[in-house]
């Protein structure tokens, strides 16, 4: 009996012990979650109360899709250029049309174009003294022609041949006349100033006729005067010059005949395209005769200009009026029979210069031989060249220089 209550105290003991547990639990579940919502009650304390639920707001309408922009077409493709042939090396330039020919008037001495026909008007031949101590000259740039030709003791005298005068105040020194040079103003039918003459000149000018001025005896001394420079630097014979502006008043007031007599015609050609043919003549130098004393004019040849200077005495031929020296086109040189006068106590000189020669042409740095020709004393110059063809002149001025028969040139 005692073994089955023993049992029974054990159960109870058991049961006794589950509850105990039971309440520990239960206990231990209620102080954690006290604790958890006092936590929590403390922390709600602290945190800031959240702020009220804004309203929602409508949704914002759909904006409608823009049409897609219409597509471009794409550019038509351009075509490739044409492929130029290369060019040929060094092509030849455009060829430029000719300018139109000059038909307009020209002066008969030179064939430069003039502003009024002067084929009908004598030119001015004014005697120049050239030997060196009445250098140098005032107003021979302004001629158109000069010639140049021995006097006494083969000294050197020029007759520069004027179709105009210009604005020139003066022209000298004028110096005295003879014969052949009477002869060669006669061929150009021209207004002969001179100052003074041999017996002879005189008695030729009294034959003729020729339209003349004589600073010495008259007609139209009083065209003339005595330069005071020239008469303190070069001496009185050397003095006397034309007074250029007092000529023309006393054309208007004389009976000079300035007109050329009827059927009077230049006879000189120009021709600026034909060609040259000879030897090369970049300096020239003239002499009167062979003998190397005698008087000698060179012509010096400027490429850029196409034009030659003349010099003699060492130094350039000037003119004082414009302080520059003489610059001609052409150059003819002419030899011809020149002697001095059987008795003459001055030893003056005779020319024949009718029938024909020999001579030089010089221009564009050329040099060829000629022939000149002269049928009577008082005509004109005709002139062929090495074929027998009519010569023509260069345009532009002419110096003449006319020596003995044993007259030479050099050229190099």
């Amino acid at each position: 009996m005692a073994k089955g209550k023993h049992q029974s105290q054990s159960g109870t003991d058991s049961k006794k012990l589950i509850i105990i547990l039971i309440a520990a639990v239960a206990a231990i579940a209620i102080v954690v979650t006290a604790a958890v919502l006092l936590t929590g009650g403390m922390n709600r304390e602290k945190e800031p109360p959240a702020p009220p639920v804004e309203p929602d707001t409508p949704d914002t309408p759909d904006i409608p899709d823009e049409p897609d922009p219409p597509v471009e077409p794409d550019p038509p493709v351009e075509p490739d250029p044409p492929v130029e042939p290369d060019p040929p090396e060094n092509p030849d330039p455009p060829e430029e049309p000719d300018p139109p020919k000059y038909e307009g008037p020209v002066s008969p001495l030179t064939g430069e174009p003039v502003e009024e026909d002067i084929s009908g008007v004598r030119p001015w031949a004014v005697m120049i003294d050239n030997i060196k101590d009445a250098t140098p000259h005032v107003g021979i740039t302004q001629a158109s022609m000069i010639i140049e030709m021995p006097v006494e003791a083969y000294s050197s005298r020029l007759m520069a041949v004027f179709e105009d005068f210009g604005d020139m105040e003066q022209v000298g020194g004028v110096r005295s006349s003879r014969p052949y040079f009477i002869d060669l103003a006669l061929g150009l039918d021209a207004v002969y100033i001179h100052a003074g003459g041999s017996d002879d000149a005189y008695a030729k000018l009294k034959s003729t006729g020729i339209p003349r001025l004589d600073g010495v005896n008259g007609p139209g001394a009083g065209n003339f005067y005595r330069d005071s420079w020239r008469k303190e630097n070069l001496g009185s014979v050397h003095s006397v010059v034309l007074d250029v502006p007092a000529l023309a008043d006393y054309v208007k007031s004389s009976k000079l005949k300035t007109a050329h007599k009827d059927g009077f015609e230049m006879n000189f050609t120009f021709d600026d395209e034909k060609e040259l043919t000879g030897e090369t003549a970049s300096s020239v130098t003239a002499r009167f005769s062979s003998s190397k004393s005698s008087k000698s004019t060179t012509f010096t040849y400027n490429g850029d200009t196409k034009l030659y200077t003349v010099s003699q005495y060492g130094s350039e031929m000037k003119d004082t009026a414009v302080n520059s020296p003489v610059q001609v086109k052409n150059v003819v040189f002419l030899t011809a029979r020149i002697s001095v006068i059987s008795g003459d106590d001055k030893g003056r000189l005779q020319a024949n210069l009718t029938g024909s020669g020999q001579g030089w042409y010089v221009a564009d740095g050329v040099a060829q031989k000629i022939t000149w020709q002269r049928e009577k004393s008082n005509g004109l110059f005709s002139f062929t060249d090495s074929n027998g063809n009519p010569l023509t002149l260069r345009t532009g001025k002419t110096y003449m220089m006319i020596g003995t028969s044993s007259g030479e040139i050099e050229y190099e």
